[in-house]
C-alpha cells in the first residue's frame, strides 16, 4: 500500500482535476476557470524530491505566461525539501493547515447522546433534504446571513454526490449541524464542511457527526479518512473521535 501521506498529495491533486491542468514537470498547475479569482490557481508537485531551482522553472513559466504569480501547495512531508528551496527562491508562505488522518484503528465514535439523528445526502436524495442539508445547516452555519438556496442549486449539488455523501445532524428532529465527506478515490476521502449552528456550539455536535461520517466512510470501503484545519486548537475535536496529525498543507506564494 502506498504511503498515506502519498495517497492524501494525490487526492488534494485530484481535487483540481475538472480545470485547466498545465504540466510543468514536476509539478502540475491547475487554472481557475474564467471569471474565479486568479488567486485561486495554484501548482502541485507530483514528485516527492524538488531540490533544484531549475526544478521550478516551467512552472513558474505557466504561470507567467498566465499573467499570475505562482502559488505552489502541497504537503511538508510529502517533500520536506520543497520547502527550503522555495525560502530561498523569494517565495513566501502564505497558508498553513493541519492535516489530520483516521483510520478503522484509531477510530473512537463520540457517545451517543439522546435526541440525535443523521440525515444522510446521497444522489437519489430529495431537493428538500438536500436544502436542508445546505440551506437550514450548512450555510447559516458558515453564514447566519446567508441568502436562500434556490432548487437549481440543491440540483447542482446533489449531481456531485456520486461516492461521497453529506449529512444534517439533527436535535429533536431540528438541524444542528452538518458536514459531508468528498468523493472516495484510491480508499480515501476527505471530511469537509463540518459546521454547527451558533445556538448548538460547544456541545459535542462536531464530535459526533465527525465521527459519525468517519464510520460511515469506512463503511464504504474507505480505509483512511483526512480532513485539513487551522491550527489554532480546533483539532481537538477531531482528536477526540480518532483523527491524529500527519502532515502540514503548506501554501507558498512569489509576487510578480
Amino acid at each position: 500500500m502506498k504511503d498515506l501521506v502519498d495517497r492524501i498529495q494525490a487526492y488534494l491533486r485530484q481535487d483540481y482535476a475538472d480545470r485547466e491542468v498545465v504540466d510543468a514537470v514536476p509539478f502540475s498547475v491547475y487554472f481557475s476557470s474564467v471569471g474565479a479569482k486568479p488567486d485561486s490557481s495554484l501548482a502541485m508537485p507530483y514528485q516527492r524530491v524538488i531540490d533544484n531551482e531549475d526544478d521550478l522553472l516551467l512552472m513558474e513559466d505557466a504561470f507567467w505566461q498566465h499573467h499570475q504569480s505562482p502559488k505552489i501547495q502541497f504537503l511538508d512531508r510529502y517533500n520536506p525539501a520543497l520547502v527550503t528551496l522555495l525560502g530561498q527562491n523569494g517565495y513566501e508562505l502564505v497558508g498553513e493547515e493541519m492535516v489530520l488522518a483516521c483510520t478503522a484503528n484509531t477510530i473512537r465514535p463520540a457517545p451517543e447522546m439522546p435526541g440525535l439523528t443523521t440525515l444522510v445526502l446521497s444522489g437519489d436524495s430529495s431537493l428538500d433534504d438536500v436544502k436542508e442539508g445546505l440551506q437550514q445547516t450548512s450555510q447559516l452555519g458558515f453564514d447566519p446571513f446567508a441568502t436562500r438556496m434556490l432548487d437549481t442549486d440543491a440540483e447542482m449539488f446533489r449531481k456531485t454526490l456520486v461516492t461521497g455523501q453529506a449529512f444534517v445532524l439533527r436535535l429533536n428532529k431540528k438541524p444542528v449541524a452538518a458536514g459531508m465527506f468528498k468523493e472516495i478515490h484510491d480508499d480515501l476521502t476527505q471530511v469537509a464542511g463540518l459546521t454547527t449552528l451558533e445556538n448548538y456550539r460547544r456541545q459535542g455536535f462536531a464530535a459526533y457527526l465527525t465521527g459519525y461520517m468517519t464510520k460511515y466512510a469506512f463503511s464504504r470501503h474507505v480505509d483512511a479518512v483526512f480532513l485539513t484545519t487551522s491550527v489554532d486548537g480546533t483539532e481537538n475535536v477531531y482528536r477526540r473521535v480518532g483523527f491524529n496529525p500527519c502532515a502540514t498543507l503548506l501554501t507558498f506564494k512569489k509576487e510578480l
